[in-house]
């Protein structure tokens, strides 16, 4: 695994991006109600095309060098059926690469308004764009004298989100400018363009931005539900598979897993290991599977296989009722309402003061709160397209909590 420049793995590798088999599936699936109903969906296989320099290709599956990434709560493993590995993982948003990886041009636009002496509206299916006729810069608000916020140049297109008519014949727009597709953004354009192209996948009457709205977007962030905008501070995460594949004794094939790898020692940390640690990685070797297609949506199935571990440590699992809990009882005004309504109503019981904190129930959701998405052949495809998480226990918790980290090749504590 060679770390590679990371703009231009997003610039080029996407471009391979190749589709290489569309299969039809069908799977009997049992409601809750003890009724069955046939699933159907399709199965997209995607190669990869590097070229040489000599003009041929080399035809490989598509995988991707990731920037740093970190498992917080270790890696879960899910005996269901078929025994599932997968991590729920953090992005630091600190790292320029993370914050490439996880970008897209919607997110990352500035916004801004600028005056219609300055553009040439354009409506081109349904949607209205600014083209820029001059130089010039973006504003906070519609006046002349407000800060600028961004520039653009002579020829920028702009896409138009608002407009305000200030006096007569002057009419301001609020624009959005600028922005970078990152990684995931950039393969759900590359694979919208292939599914659209390939009548095999049924969406030749759809347009591409329809097509893309449909495609799941792997990584989850955190937002303020009155502003709509990121929470600072907050990590946005994902639930990344990692390959696994169970022993068969009659083909001589023992069990095999993702390799995190420990720089400096032979050996690769081990599954139990994997299993009840937290872990950063300094990069990863992202794997696209397959795409599925059905009930709507569209969801590309990503595998990590190689990682390279810098860091390892015991769980610690995030508290947030105490966070939260301790965040509420700096407000000395709300303190002192609470103690006032004690005082002056006898339906209240003035609580005790608690000896031992019991386990909240909000960590065991943590650690079990895992996207348990289906495996390579979606055999439970109705919990890949309902995203359902399944929940963990108090003794999956504790036993993470107590049980010490064993790292192949270095001597356990006496």
């Amino acid at each position: 695994m060679t770390k590679t420049n990371f703009k231009k793995v997003i610039e080029t590798q996407a471009n391979g991006l190749k589709i290489s088999q569309v299969d039809n599936k069908e799977i009997e699936q049992t409601n809750d109600d003890g009724t069955t109903e046939k699933i159907k969906y399709k199965k997209v296989k995607f190669i990869y095309e590097h070229p040489q320099e000599n003009g041929s290709k080399i035809r490989a599956r598509p995988s991707f060098t990731t920037p740093p990434l970190e498992h917080s709560r270790g890696l879960k493993m899910d005996n269901k059926g078929v025994k599932k590995l997968s991590a729920f993982t953090r992005f630091n948003i600190d790292n320029e690469d993370v914050k490439l990886f996880i970008s897209s041009k919607e997110q990352t636009q500035i916004r801004g308004w600028v005056s219609q002496e300055n553009v040439k509206i354009v409506t081109k299916s349904g949607k209205t764009f600014a083209r820029a006729s001059r130089d010039g810069d973006l504003l906070a608000s519609p006046k002349e004298d407000d800060e600028t916020v961004a520039a653009f140049v002579k020829g920028d297109v702009m896409n138009v989100e608002d407009q305000k008519e200030i006096g007569e014949d002057n009419c301001w727009y609020l624009v959005a400018a600028g922005g970078q597709e990152g990684f995931f953004s950039t393969m759900n354009n590359k694979i919208s363009k292939l599914l659209h192209a390939d009548k095999r996948c049924g969406f030749s009457n759809m347009t591409l931005d329809q097509i893309k709205q449909k495609i799941k977007d792997p990584v989850y962030r955190p937002f303020d539900p009155e502003t709509g905008k990121p929470i600072e501070g907050k990590m946005p995460s994902a639930y990344f598979k990692c390959s696994y594949f169970a022993a068969r004794p009659k083909e001589k094939k023992k069990e095999s897993y993702a390799r995190y790898q420990l720089p400096g020692f032979n050996d690769c940390l081990d599954l139990d290991t994997m299993l009840k640690s937290a872990l950063k990685l300094d990069s990863a070797v992202l794997l696209l599977v397959d795409v599925y297609i059905g009930s709507g949506k569209i969801i590309p199935q990503y595998y990590i296989t190689d990682a390279i571990v810098v860091d390892i440590d015991e769980i610690k699992m995030p508290n947030e009722m105490e966070e939260e809990l301790a965040r509420q009882s700096k407000d000395e005004a709300l303190v002192a309402k609470l103690r006032e309504q004690l005082a002056k109503s006898k339906k209240f019981e003035v609580p005790q003061p608690k000896k031992e904190l019991k386990e909240q129930d909000e960590a065991a959701q943590a650690i079990g709160n895992q996207n348990e998405e289906e495996d390579e052949e979606a055999e439970d495809f109705k919990d890949l397209i309902n995203n359902e998480p399944k929940k963990g226990t108090l003794e999956d918790l504790s036993a993470s909590m107590q049980e010490n980290i064993v790292i192949p090749g270095l001597p356990e504590d006496d």
